[in-house]
């Protein structure tokens, strides 16, 4: 695992972890540790059963030096396609949601008090689904404006109700092996949730709660081909959230020469411009940041910098054969 510091002359290139790791798709960011800066965070591929955090070794960072690994899960079913952090059920601390296909669910982890020296995580089971339909893709956002962080993810929203216990609305029972992602893209009432496939083709739709069912809305009227970056950012600074989307390059044996991404400008009341801006550059996991500064000061607490607008997009494109769905039979929380 690499990563790429951006220097005033370029990028500079520090190793994170020089061992072989099964790392699946879909990891997260987190201050695992609660020093400050941010953590990583990854799941194994359908091979393991171990999900990991690396420690930050901010501001002593050394390119030659690997961050320290340690073990979150080592136990269990394996796959662990997407994963997110935040404070789900209230609590004031911090727990980690992560798919879990091997075991058809997904995970609540809790991050003990002290994670350096804590060996696996405790967990909890918070849904289970049924079929063959593989469900991918977790976002987070605070869907009906409760005061709480939801979870999104695989067609649904999932809503805390007590202890490990949360609630699964269903948005879309035809968008369970989709990436995800949420944010208040029509001012008022609930925020709105995003969907797209991402590992087969299918819609990019975004949907609005109105006040009896969630209604979906067709962005390109046209399928997506492996859809599997999506985002949600102010892009052009009008104050309303934009939507970004690209096409993965290449999958197994198959490809996508002409893989697209798409910005599509939102004006805060439901309506969206459409925008192609690259045809040709494959897309897998891309993430959409706006300001360098918020940047500088998740990486490097002590350091400030004015304000700059800037989109900036961070790539990966490489061979991934994801599993062929097929129909779902549904699901239940626990």
């Amino acid at each position: 695992m690499l990563w790429y510091r951006r220097t005033a002359k370029g990028w500079d290139v520090y190793v994170i972890d020089d061992a072989k790791v099964p790392i699946g798709a879909g990891g997260t960011v987190a201050d695992v540790d609660g020093d400050g800066d941010l953590d990583i965070l990854f799941g194994g591929k359908f091979s393991s059963n171990e999900i990991w955090w690396w420690e930050n070794p901010a501001p002593r960072f050394n390119p030659t030096q690997p961050w320290t690994r340690r073990t979150i899960k080592k136990s269990g079913d394996r796959g662990h396609h997407d994963m997110i952090a935040g404070d789900f059920d209230g609590d004031g601390r911090l727990e980690l949601a992560a798919w879990n296909q091997g075991g058809k669910k997904l995970l609540i982890l809790n991050v003990p008090d002290d994670p350096k020296t804590a060996g696996e995580w405790s967990y909890k089971t918070g849904f289970t689904y049924t079929g063959g339909v593989q469900h991918e893709g977790l976002a987070r956002a605070d869907i009906n404006r409760d005061g709480k962080l939801d979870i999104i993810g695989g067609g649904y929203w999932f809503e805390h109700q007590g202890g490990m216990k949360f609630t699964a609305h269903l948005v879309d029972d035809a968008q369970h092996y989709t990436r995800a992602a949420a944010g208040d893209l029509k001012t008022g009432g609930f925020q709105e949730i995003v969907f797209v496939a991402g590992d087969t083709s299918g819609p990019l739709k975004w949907y609005e709660w109105n006040g009896r069912s969630w209604v979906g809305h067709d962005l390109l009227r046209f399928e997506v081909n492996h859809g599997h970056s999506l985002a949600i950012a102010d892009g052009d600074g009008d104050g309303n959230l934009d939507i970004f989307c690209g096409e993965m390059g290449s999958w197994g044996k198959e490809g996508n020469p002409k893989s697209k991404a798409w910005v599509f400008y939102g004006d805060g009341r439901g309506g969206f411009k459409t925008t192609l801006i690259s045809t040709g550059v494959p897309n897998h996991e891309s993430s959409w940041r706006i300001s360098t500064a918020t940047v500088s000061r998740t990486l490097f607490p002590s350091r400030s910098s004015p304000p700059r607008r800037e989109s900036m997009c961070f790539c990966k494109s490489v061979p991934h054969r994801p599993a062929a769905p097929s129909r779902s039979t549904g699901g239940s929380a626990r």
